[in-house]
């Protein structure tokens, strides 16, 4: 569920992106119909998407911080730091963009903003507390992006010097 919000945020953002630099650039003869009211719809989804990703994410830490499992290595923390920070790479500059140049955009730099913030906070507080809980039922990867793989849905576990592989059935 959470990527696919990541997903759909990002495409958002891009779709504000094009709707910002054509509003911007008048000069191009290009009339997007209905300009403030896309904006308006798209800034709602976008607040949405983050409030439900938002609670997601802080309600499965809190659930998850106390428990006991196996915590993730060094190189299981970079791949959380790069996976997180892959859509500020769009959202930042953008964003600056939008501050300094689209003064009309001011929800979304907002909104943008909030995004950003609750993704480094996120990923800060949860250094110490992401890892991979196992049980009789499932198989539980607490990080940045949290999934659930039940045994019956596992086809092989494999253990080497530095990783576990998990093989999930098609």
């Amino acid at each position: 569920m959470g990527r696919w919000l990541r997903v759909l945020t990002l495409l958002i953002v891009l779709i504000q992106i094009v709707l910002s630099f054509l509003s911007y650039h008048e000069d191009l003869e290009v009339i997007v119909p209905f300009n403030l009211e896309i904006s308006f719809v798209l800034n709602v989804f976008l607040v949405l998407f983050f409030i439900f990703q938002f609670i997601l994410r802080w309600k499965n830490f809190s659930l998850l911080k106390n428990i006991n499992g196996y915590s993730v290595s060094s190189k299981g923390w970079s791949k959380i730091v790069t996976n997180e920070i892959m859509p500020f790479i769009i959202y930042l500059p953008f964003t600056l963009l939008l501050v300094f140049y689209f003064a009309n955009e001011i929800l979304l730099t907002v909104i943008l903003s909030l995004i950003i913030m609750e993704g480094i906070f996120y990923v800060l507080f949860g250094k110490k507390k992401f890892k991979i809980i196992i049980n009789e039922s499932a198989v539980i990867s607490f990080t940045n992006q949290h999934e659930v793989l039940k045994w019956a849905n596992i086809a092989k576990v494999t253990f080497s010097s530095s990783c576990t592989l998990i093989l999930k059935d098609n």
